[in-house]
């Protein structure tokens, strides 16, 4: 289907500020599932740890002797238990734990450098927006004098005192500030919308 296609919104900066500031949110979703597997690897480490105990297995049995349902005439019962530790395997449990050990300390590691390079690329992007601002001020500005100058072109074109060309280029140069304004705020409003990404609220 042929047509002009045209937006139902313009496209202005924000006038609202986004508060810069130093640290990262730590409830992001990412940081919480890193956090929980570093848990996870803690525990395999301690239930690792926690093999070289002794164990402890208790048991019980309650029985009753009678032919009168409820007679209670005769029972009996029989209570144990079972210390059990495993003193030589090989070192193999000691291996287990050692494994567990390096397991969890590499989750460590991992959740650490993550959150610092998601603290550089906040960071970055801070940058960024930063200069999306001054683009914006900048590029208004300079729209706003080529309107001017092209404005007095065409008034002294009216007066003969202009060429058909020069007008065109005042023209020319005024549409080029235009997209290049419309250009800035795209930006601005993409590094917006991109550390509210990294940096949702709470």
């Amino acid at each position: 289907i042929k047509g002009i296609y045209k937006p139902t919104e313009t496209l202005e900066a924000s006038p609202t500020e986004i508060a810069l500031i130093a640290t990262l949110n730590e409830n992001r979703s990412d940081f919480q599932a890193y956090q929980k597997t570093t848990e996870a690897y803690k525990n395999m480490l301690k239930m690792q740890q926690m093999s070289l105990l002794p164990r402890l297995n208790a048991f019980g049995n309650y029985q009753l002797y009678d032919r009168k349902v409820m007679g209670f005439q005769a029972n009996g019962y029989l209570l144990g238990a079972q210390l059990s530790w495993n003193l030589f395997d090989g070192m193999k449990s000691y291996g287990k734990i050692d494994k567990a050990k390096a397991e969890f300390q590499k989750a460590e590691t991992e959740a650490d450098q993550y959150k610092k390079q998601s603290q550089l690329e906040f960071q970055k992007a801070q940058r960024q927006f930063q200069d999306a601002k001054s683009k914006v001020s900048n590029a208004q500005l300079a729209w706003e004098q080529s309107k001017e100058a092209y404005r007095i072109r065409q008034n002294r074109f009216a007066q003969g005192l202009e060429k058909t060309t020069d007008v065109l280029q005042s023209e020319t140069l005024m549409y080029q500030k235009e997209l290049e304004y419309q250009q800035s705020i795209f930006e601005y409003q993409f590094t917006e919308q991109y550390l509210q990404f990294l940096n949702p609220k709470p």
